[in-house]
C-alpha cells in the first residue's frame, strides 16, 4: 500500500481499491467534520501522552528513520468543486502534523516558499466550530517572532478574539504549539526537509465495503481521546519497532480483505472495524452513553486478556497476587479502563503468541458473538442474563470469560464443542468456594491445563492426561472433576444421558453438583427416579414442603451423624449455602440424600425422616466425653429448640464451638447467642421455673434451653429478690438481690455443682436437694429459713441491723 505525507493530502493524488476498484482521487484539502470531538491532545491529563507522541515524531525527524502514523480513515467527498477528505478516525494526529508542519515552516522557511506552504496548509480545516475553523485560517495567514511561546504572542495579538480563548480546540493547539517551540529549541537544526518522513496510510470510507454510521460509530466516542485509543496507538506503534522479538512476524506480508499488506497494518485495521463493531453492537444494545462503552468495554477486555496471561507468567501468582500490578488492580480494584502508559503492558507482550492468540479470540468474537453470548448462561436459572463484556462480572463469571478466550485460542467456534465445555467449566467455576480472587484462579489454572481438550471436552475427560490432572489437583475442584468423569463415561456410553444430566444440573440449588444422584451401578430409571424425588425435596433455596417444616430434613439429617468430629465440624444452617456446600462436600450427607431419595415415594421419605428424628442418637461417644449423645440429640429432637436455632436471618453458620471447657451451639448474631449442652443445666433450669417459679429473660423463645454463658434466675420473695446464678464454670450459687446493709443475711451464699449432674436421671435428685436446703421452711438450714428468722428478728429488734 501506498504511503502518503500530509502535504499529499492537502494537494495530491492518492490511489485506492474500493470494492475489488482502483481510483484516483486528487485530493486538495482536510476538512475536520461536525462528528468529530474537539482537539484533545493539548488538554492538561493528556501530558503524557501528547509528550510521548511529539517525542516520537520529532526523534524519527531528527534521527531521518520513517515514521508511520498507520491509517487515517475517512471520506472523500466533493465540496466546491474540490475533492476533499474528512478524517473519521485520525483526527488528532493529523492536527498535531498540522501544527508541526506550520511551525517547522515558520521558522525555517522564507519568501515565497514559506507563502506556498502556509497557503498549502491552510487547505486543512475545522468545522466542528466556526471560531475552530477560523483560528487555522489565522494561523496560517500570521507570522510570529517565536520570542516568546507561542501561546502568548499569539494571545497577545489584536486579531485574538474571546471566543478563541474559549474554544477547547483552539486551547489545545496553543498548547501543543508550546510543547513544539520548547522541543525545538532544544534540537537547533533545519528538520523540515525531514518532515516527509513522516507518513501514513488512508483508507477512504468504502474501502472495506462499511457503511458511513460505522465510521461514525468508530469515532461517536465523547469528546475526549479515551485511553483506549492511546492504548491502541501504542500497540500498533509497538508492533511496528524494529526493538520487539516478534517484529519479523509482525512486518510479514498477509492478504486482508483482498489486499496484501503488513500483519500489523491488517491487525491495526481489525481493531478499527470488525473488533469495533462488536463492542458497539454490545454498547447498542446496553447502555446511551455507547461512546463511553464501546472504548471502556474494549479496553477493560483488552485488561482482562492480557491480566490472565501475565498471571500465567507469573508462577509465584497464588502467594503474591497483590504485589502483581498494575493487571491486578485493573483486574480486581475495578481499575479496568485506565491508561497509564505501554510500559506496564511490555512484559506480556514479549510472548509473540499474545497477539496471535487475542487475533484469534477478537475474530471468534466478532463471526459468532450472538451465538457464544448464548451459550454463557448456566443451565441453572440466574437473576439477570450475563453478556460476555459485562463491566461487573462475578469470579465466577470471569472464570467463564477465561475459559471462552482459552477455547477461541485453542481451535476455531464449534458450537457443540462450546457448549460443553462452557458446561463442564461452569460446574467447577460456581462452587461455592468460589469467592476469593485466590480461588478464582485456582479454576482458572485448571481451566488452563484442561484446554488441550476443548475439542472434545467429554472425551478428554476418561483421557489418561486428565487422570494426571486430577491426581495433582488437591483443592476443592477435585471432587467436582471426579464427578465431571462419571458423567463424562455416562453420556459418552448413551447420548440420552447428557440431557438428563444437564436437566438435573440445572436446578437452582444443585447448580452443576448431582454427585448425589448418581450410583456406582447406574441406569437411566433409577437416576430419573432419585432425580425427581430430589427436585420436589428442594427449592432453589434448600428443603421445601414437609421437607422444611420444623427443619425436618436438616433435623434428620443431623440425626445421622455418627462420629463426635463429625459433629464438631457440622454446620447446622439450613440455608441455601450451606446446603450447597453439603451437597458437594461431604461424602456421608450426600449418601444420606441419595438414599432417601432412593425411597419409593414422598409419604416413605417423610416417614423415615421422622422416625429418625425420633431415634436416640448413635453417636461414638469419645471416652472423655460422656455427653456427647445427649447433646447430639438437643440439636435435632426438638423442634422448638431447632426453630430458635434456625430463626436468625444471617449468613452464618450454626455451630459448636468450646468456651473455658463448655461446649456451646452458637447461633449467629451476637456473641452471647448461644446454648450450653455438655451439662443437665438446661433441665435443672426448667425443672425449677416449673417447680419454684423463677423467672429469666434469657430463655431461648418458649423452649426449654436457656441462653448465655451464664444463666440468671429470679424469684420473688416478701420483700427480697432471690437469685438463682448457673456460672459457666459448673456453679449454681444463690444469694439475695435485695440493696440491704452489710450484714449476716446480705453475704450469705448457697453453693452447688450443677455439672456433676452426669444424667437425666439425676436432674430431679438434683433439684429436689435444692428444695430442701433452699426452699424448705422446716429446715432450720435452709436459706428460705435463715432469711425468714433474720427479717422476723430484724422487725423485732430493729437495732440489731444497727
Amino acid at each position: 500500500m501506498r504511503k502518503y505525507t500530509l502535504p499529499d493530502l492537502l494537494n495530491g493524488t492518492i490511489d485506492v481499491l474500493e470494492q475489488g476498484n482502483a481510483y484516483t482521487y486528487n485530493l486538495q484539502g482536510i476538512q475536520i467534520p461536525m462528528i468529530q470531538r474537539d482537539y484533545a491532545q493539548g488538554r492538561p491529563q493528556e501530558y503524557r501522552i501528547r509528550k510521548r507522541f511529539l517525542d516520537a515524531l520529532f526523534n524519527a525527524v531528527i534521527s531521518g528513520d520513517n515514521f508511520e502514523l498507520d491509517f487515517i480513515y475517512g471520506a472523500i467527498e466533493e465540496l466546491d468543486g474540490k475533492q476533499i477528505l474528512i478524517p473519521l478516525d485520525g483526527q488528532q494526529r493529523l492536527t498535531a502534523l498540522f501544527l508541526l508542519y506550520w511551525y517547522i515552516s515558520n521558522r525555517e522557511l522564507y519568501g515565497q516558499e514559506l507563502t506556498n506552504m502556509c497557503d498549502l496548509l491552510s487547505r486543512f480545516s475545522y468545522s466542528t466550530r466556526a471560531s475552530a475553523r477560523e483560528f487555522c485560517e489565522r494561523l496560517c495567514s500570521i507570522r510570529l517572532s517565536f520570542d516568546i511561546l507561542p501561546s502568548k504572542e499569539i494571545g497577545n495579538s489584536a486579531w485574538y478574539y474571546e471566543v478563541y480563548r474559549l474554544n477547547p480546540t483552539v486551547a489545545s493547539m496553543l498548547v501543543v504549539l508550546d510543547d513544539i517551540h520548547e522541543r525545538y529549541e532544544q534540537e537547533g537544526r533545519q528538520l523540515f526537509p525531514l518532515l516527509s518522513n513522516v507518513t501514513f496510510y488512508i483508507l477512504p470510507l468504502k474501502s472495506f465495503s462499511l457503511t458511513d454510521e460505522l465510521y461514525i460509530k468508530m469515532n461517536a466516542r465523547g469528546k475526549q481521546l479515551s485511553d483506549f485509543e492511546n492504548f491502541k496507538a501504542d500497540l500498533i506503534k509497538w508492533m511496528q519497532g524494529k526493538a520487539n522479538g516478534a517484529h519479523p512476524l509482525f512486518a510479514k506480508r498477509v492478504v486482508y480483505d483482498g489486499r496484501e499488506m503488513s500483519y500489523h497494518m491488517a491487525f491495526s485495521l481489525k481493531l478499527d472495524n470488525e473488533w469495533t463493531r462488536l463492542f458497539w453492537n454490545y454498547a447498542e444494545d446496553n447502555d446511551p452513553n455507547i461512546g463511553k462503552v464501546v472504548d471502556g468495554g474494549y479496553f477493560r477486555f483488552w485488561n482482562w486478556y492480557l491480566f490472565h496471561h501475565f498471571m500465567g507468567i507469573t508462577p509465584s501468582y497464588l502467594n503474591s497476587l497483590e504485589h502483581q500490578k498494575p493487571f491486578w488492580e485493573r483486574f480486581v480494584a475495578n481499575d479496568q479502563e485506565r491508561y497509564t502508559g505501554f510500559d506496564e503492558f511490555a512484559k506480556v507482550f514479549e510472548n509473540s503468541d499474545v497477539v496471535s492468540k487475542i487475533e484469534r479470540v477478537l475474530d471468534g468474537l466478532s463471526i459468532h458473538h450472538s451465538e457464544i453470548n448464548e451459550l454463557l448462561q448456566p443451565a441453572w436459572p440466574t437473576r439477570q442474563r450475563w453478556h460476555f463484556f459485562e463491566e461487573n462480572a462475578t469470579f465466577p463469571q470471569r472464570i467463564i470469560y477465561y475459559s471462552v478466550t482459552r477455547f477461541l485460542e485453542e481451535i476455531p467456534y464449534d458450537r457443540v464443542a462450546m457448549q460443553r465445555w462452557l458446561r463442564v467449566v461452569w460446574n467447577l467455576a460456581i462452587d461455592p468456594d468460589v469467592r476469593s480472587s485466590q480461588n478464582m484462579w485456582r479454576v482458572m489454572r485448571l481451566v488452563d491445563k484442561m484446554a488441550v481438550g476443548v475439542e472434545d471436552i467429554y472425551s478428554f475427560l476418561l483421557q489418561p492426561a486428565c487422570e494426571e490432572i486430577i491426581k495433582t489437583e488437591s483443592s476443592f475442584l477435585k471432587n467436582q472433576l471426579l464427578e465431571e468423569v462419571a458423567k463424562a463415561k455416562l453420556i459418552l456410553s448413551n447420548g440420552d444421558w447428557e440431557p438428563l444430566l444437564v436437566k438435573a444440573e440445572g436446578h437452582p440449588l444443585f447448580m452443576g453438583n448431582i454427585r448425589f444422584l448418581l450410583s456406582d451401578d447406574e441406569d437411566v430409571n433409577g437416576f430419573l427416579h432419585r432425580s425427581d424425588l430430589a427436585m420436589k425435596m428442594f427449592s432453589g433455596a434448600g428443603p421445601q414442603g414437609p421437607f422444611a417444616k420444623d427443619y425436618m430434613l436438616m433435623r434428620a439429617y443431623i440425626s445421622q451423624v455418627q462420629t463426635w468430629s463429625d459433629l464438631l465440624m457440622m454446620n447446622l444452617k439450613d440455608y441455601t449455602d450451606n446446603w450447597r456446600l453439603i451437597l458437594r462436600r461431604n461424602p456421608k450427607a450426600m449418601d444420606f440424600i441419595q438414599s432417601i431419595c432412593s425411597l419409593p415415594d414422598e409419604a416413605a421419605q417423610v416417614e423415615l425422616m421422622n422416625e429418625l428424628i425420633d431415634r436416640p442418637s448413635a453417636l461414638d461417644e469419645p471416652n472423655f466425653f460422656t455427653l456427647a449423645r445427649h447433646m447430639h440429640e438437643k440439636l435435632y429432637q426438638p423442634a422448638d429448640f431447632h426453630d430458635w436455632l434456625q430463626n436468625l436471618h444471617a449468613d452464618k453458620g450454626i455451630e459448636l464451638k468450646w468456651y473455658e471447657n463448655n461446649l456451646y451451639v452458637h447461633r449467629p448474631g451476637s456473641w452471647y447467642d448461644r446454648v450450653m449442652l455438655n451439662s443437665f443445666r438446661n433441665e435443672i433450669i426448667t425443672l425449677m421455673i416449673q417447680r419454684f417459679d423463677f423467672t429469666t429473660h434469657k430463655q431461648c423463645g418458649e423452649t426449654p434451653f436457656y441462653w448465655d454463658y451464664d444463666v440468671t434466675l429470679y424469684k420473688k420473695l416478701d420483700s427480697e429478690t432471690l437469685v438463682a446464678n448457673f456460672l459457666s464454670d459448673g456453679r449454681l450459687v444463690f444469694h439475695l438481690l435485695e440493696d440491704l446493709e452489710p450484714s449476716e443475711i446480705q453475704e450469705m451464699e448457697f453453693s452447688y455443682g450443677y455439672s456433676l449432674v452426669e444424667s437425666i436421671d439425676g436432674v430431679e435428685p438434683f433439684v429436689d436437694r435444692i428444695s430442701s436446703e433452699i426452699f424448705d421452711e422446716d429446715n432450720q438450714e435452709s436459706m428460705l429459713f435463715k432469711i425468714r428468722n433474720f427479717m422476723d428478728t430484724q422487725k423485732k429488734n430493729p437495732e440489731m441491723i444497727e
